[in-house]
């Protein structure tokens, strides 16, 4: 895992080729709406989020649904694969877990803070979790998940979430507490 980390960071960083071409890739014709709780029924805003880490992803196209999400002390876990199709970011990965939730009054969210490979219906609790700062900016650099929080998850292309750049698609949002 931390040769896979390292990879990451060194294509973040520009310090390694890259090896994918920008590709803007539309939905299928044939996708399904979500029927779990979206925009209008989230008991937040949008705009109202402060992005600690990558940029909002409210605009981004909702192409497919996971549902039975749960939160516990080994991660989160959920049914639904996102696109085959979206390119990889690097090594296989394709894919990245983000979340909104409220603290201390204020909604916080993070576009993309673990990569997942096509197929992976589960992450390890430090999906959620700042490491040595890595992830999040102050002044959430120390902040950690607490047991009966209540996040808003989705899964986000990898290249959409950490890049910002296509294919700007998500899943549903699902809720789900920290048991």
């Amino acid at each position: 895992m931390k040769s896979l980390w390292r990879k990451f960071l060194a294509w973040i960083t520009g310090k390694a080729k890259k090896k994918v071409a920008d590709v803007v890739i539309d939905a299928p014709a044939d996708t399904e709406p979500s029927t779990q709780p979206s925009g209008a029924e989230l008991p937040f805003a949008w705009s109202e989020v402060d992005w600690i880490k990558g940029a909002s992803v409210a605009d981004y196209a909702e192409v497919f649904t996971i549902s039975d999400l749960t939160i516990t002390s080994s991660g989160p876990r959920w049914t639904g694969a996102h696109p085959e199709r979206w390119p990889d970011l690097c090594d296989d990965c394709n894919g990245a877990i983000g979340w909104v939730t409220q603290t201390d009054g204020k909604w916080i969210g993070v576009a993309a803070c673990e990569l997942l490979r096509h197929g992976m219906t589960y992450q390890t609790l430090d999906a959620f979790k700042s490491r040595d700062g890595v992830r999040f900016d102050s002044p959430y650099r120390e902040w950690k998940p607490a047991k009966g929080q209540t996040y808003y998850v989705f899964v986000v292309s990898a290249r959409a979430g950490f890049e910002g750049r296509g294919p700007l698609e998500r899943s549903n949002v699902v809720e789900a507490t920290y048991q």
